[in-house]
């Protein structure tokens, strides 16, 4: 099931240098906080060193431009080319907190998924499959796609990932189509076969998509994200 974006700016979730730059740069942390409150009215205000450089950074949460629960958040901090300081990334989210981690730092977590800032760019950091090793698909893989997606697959252009992702012992399997590239500039095609053998959802990513459990007023949910030629794009399976 393939649900709307969780980012800002359909799908952007790293802000390109030039659309941060729109949002304008100030000499210091505190100036590019007022900067970019004046954008939205901002409910809440969450200050890290999240690239460990010894300098905060800060996530503000906006109050407007929300879909239901959810709403725009941004990333302040240093500009990578050293421009100042203004919004360098954003997203989108009900629950946008930080988290520790061990021994020192701090991640974004936004809606189950896990970022990292590492002063250039914000990724995805630590997923459910991040240890889990790939495997080639068998025949009877091939068929199921071949019956589910009505296309021609062959297991040797075929990768597979079984992960538990809410701990339930039911068994997900993310298949990757032809993952190290008969185009290597261009997204490979991705698959997600729940428990009981069903599709559901299917997209496409530079690289494995990372996966990240969450829940919502309907129950469990996985997010996936895709590193996509625009940014990142997280998307909601069940």
């Amino acid at each position: 099931m393939r649900l709307r974006p969780l980012l800002l700016t359909i799908p952007l979730l790293a802000l390109s240098a030039p659309l941060a730059a729109q949002d304008g740069s100030a000499p210091d942390l505190g100036a590019a906080i007022d900067l970019a409150s004046t954008q939205a009215p901002v409910t809440g205000t969450l200050r890290a060193d999240l690239d460990l450089d010894g300098i905060e950074e800060a996530v503000l949460i906006y109050g407007s431009g929300c879909e239901g629960d959810a709403c725009p958040w941004r990333l302040v901090g240093r500009h990578p080319d050293g421009s100042g300081w203004g919004v360098v990334a954003g997203g989108f989210g009900a629950r946008t907190h930080l988290v520790e981690t061990h021994p020192s730092g701090h991640v974004i977590v936004s809606d189950g998924v896990i970022l990292a800032w590492d002063g250039e760019r914000l990724m995805p950091h630590h997923d459910l499959i991040a240890m889990t090793p790939e495997r080639r698909a068998t025949a009877g893989e091939a068929r199921e796609l071949r019956i589910l997606l009505s296309g021609t697959f062959r297991p040797m252009q075929m990768r597979v990932l079984e992960f538990d992702p809410f701990r339930t012992g039911e068994i997900w399997r993310l298949i990757l189509i032809d993952p190290d590239g008969s185009d290597p500039d261009g997204p490979s095609p991705f698959h997600l076969l729940g428990p009981d053998g069903a599709l559901r959802h299917s997209g496409a990513a530079h690289g494995r998509p990372w996966a990240y459990a969450d829940a919502d007023g309907a129950g469990a949910v996985l997010r996936l994200v895709s590193l996509t030629r625009s940014g990142l794009l997280v998307e909601t399976a069940r």
